[in-house]
């Protein structure tokens, strides 16, 4: 590996790991009355969206997002 390549993956993990996360809880009217979801998006240091995720599923939203602060650790 040369280095400008190692110093390039260095820029991206630092990049990476200076990332927000954005929780809303949205809630819709539906057939069988307000539905509830959760919307989440893992932005960078520029407000550019990296992932997310839109469910009506608490556990998952919860899993997603412990994942995520793992992976970012300043998240």
């Amino acid at each position: 590996m040369k280095i400008r390549e190692v110093i390039l993956i260095h820029r991206e993990l630092r990049r990476m790991a200076q990332a927000d996360i954005l929780v809303r809880t949205v809630q819709q009217s539906g057939a069988s009355g307000i539905d509830e979801y959760y919307s989440i998006d893992v932005v960078d240091q520029n407000g550019v969206p990296r992932k997310s995720l839109n469910t009506p599923d608490a556990v998952q939203a919860k899993r997603f997002i412990n994942e995520v602060k793992k992976q970012n650790p300043k998240a």
